[in-house]
């Protein structure tokens, strides 16, 4: 490992106060970004590190922790955990950021057919949808109203008309729901802005953390429902929107039907952001994947086909994650939920389950001593110092004691829209941590 990435392990000393590593090991990444998991041996803690070089990445990282200062409180009183960082200070041109490991793995392919854990992350995403606006808006956090939503989707309509790649039954079909007063008569509010499996991170039949934070608005909650709108079979979205409505009563829980309309409109206008993406970026095959999920999809309604789950997972290049097309990246595509840019790797954050903390034993020692940030040079960093390999999801172990969080959601009685209360800290890593003053 080179001597950028020992360097980093060094500034992690000298950014958090009793920190004294002595194993690290390297982890999987998308771009070749710095990123290294640091373990602490006599503290049994673990943090991760990462080097910030990218403007994207880094405009992210600042939008995400803008969020959090609106979303921790009330969140963590419903128990769940959310990215906590420790440190973010200078390290060259670029930054070092220092952050505890979340708990929990990504939502698997099959997991929600554990009916546990579906009712658990419906009462996660109304417990986000139940927070209040306010905080949000005095924050600067974007504002749409049902009306401006709408009609950005009608424009971004007329620029996919205008290609001459979206079937004509298609654009009646879309045209028609968009003008359907019921289904846009509602209240902004709180949402996550792009709720989804690479975003929720489960242990057993719970949730246990959500992360990617930088999409948080107040506008449509559909767009958190366009995951499971194109994931979830007919029985399985009965429950969870069930489960939903439960939580939020009165005349919320009374307009659900209109709020799942409204999120299967938006998992097929995902299809047109994909297109308006692969048109603004001139990417030839993103363009043709787009126009053939187009045309499959206008094949199956004119035969009145239910419309499996995957649909938008159909294409094997690379396009729509997940079975959802939750957009292109930040600033690619104009769709609603093409903008949210949560739905692919570039949208400017890793997504490998191997910053979990994981067996010691899996770190390669750092030396017979605790490194001492103010002790290492580049001149005193040998070839051997630190593990040269990877970790992955093989490397690491799922249920480290120390680091997950107790089974502090099993039982009611629930402290708002659906978790039970906590008054202990859920965040998963190492307690007592504290950036130097």
């Amino acid at each position: 490992m080179d001597t950028h990435e020992l360097k980093a392990v060094a500034a992690s000393v000298d950014a958090i106060e009793g920190f004294s590593p002595d194993g690290a090991v390297r982890l999987e990444d998308s771009g070749g970004a710095v990123r290294l998991r640091i373990h602490d041996s006599a503290q049994d803690a673990t943090v991760i590190a990462e080097v910030i070089e990218d403007d994207s990445r880094a405009a992210a990282e600042h939008a995400q922790a803008e969020a959090l200062k609106v979303v921790r409180a009330p969140l963590a009183e419903a128990g769940i955990a959310l990215p906590e960082i420790l440190a973010d200070v200078p390290y060259g041109e670029a930054r070092l950021m220092l952050r505890r490991p979340l708990p929990g793995s990504p939502v698997e392919p099959g997991h929600l057919a554990d009916e546990d854990l579906l009712r658990d992350v419906a009462r996660t995403l109304a417990a986000i949808h139940c927070l209040p606006a306010e905080p949000a808006e005095e924050a600067g956090l974007p504002v749409y109203e049902a009306e401006t939503l709408k009609q950005r989707h009608l424009d971004d309509l007329d620029r996919a008309a205008a290609s001459g790649l979206v079937p004509p039954a298609l654009l009646a079909r879309w045209e028609h729901d968009l003008e359907d007063v019921r289904l846009w008569r509602f209240l902004p509010h709180v949402v996550h802005g792009g709720f989804s499996e690479r975003c929720v991170l489960v242990e057993g039949s719970r949730v246990v953390a959500v992360r990617h934070w930088h999409e948080l608005r107040v506008g449509d909650p559909a767009q958190d429902l366009l995951w499971v709108a194109s994931t979830l079979t007919p029985e399985q979205a009965d429950l969870l929107y069930e489960t939903y409505a439960s939580q939020l009563g009165g005349a919320e829980s009374a307009m659900t039907a209109e709020l799942r309309l409204r999120a299967e409109l938006l998992a097929e206008l995902d299809l047109l952001g994909w297109l308006l993406h692969g048109l603004d970026t001139g990417d030839q095959a993103i363009t043709d994947d787009a126009r053939d999920l187009l045309r499959e999809l206008a094949d199956m309604l004119a035969g009145d086909e239910p419309v499996p789950p995957d649909v938008s997972a159909a294409s094997g290049s690379g396009g729509p994650a997940g079975g959802s097309v939750t957009g292109a990246p930040a600033g690619g595509g104009s769709s609603e939920s093409a903008r949210s840019g949560s739905g692919f790797t570039d949208d400017g954050f890793i997504d490998d389950e191997a910053e979990r903390p994981g067996d010691p034993e899996d770190l390669a020692p750092l030396g017979e001593d605790p490194i001492d940030g103010a002790d290492i040079g580049a001149d005193d960093i040998g070839p051997d110092t630190i593990d040269a390999g990877a970790a992955d999801a093989d490397d690491i172990g799922a249920d480290e004691a120390s680091q997950a969080p107790d089974d502090r959601r099993a039982s009611e009685p629930h402290n708002g829209p659906g978790h039970p209360a906590s008054g202990e800290d859920d965040e998963g890593g190492p307690d007592g941590l504290t950036a130097r003053g």
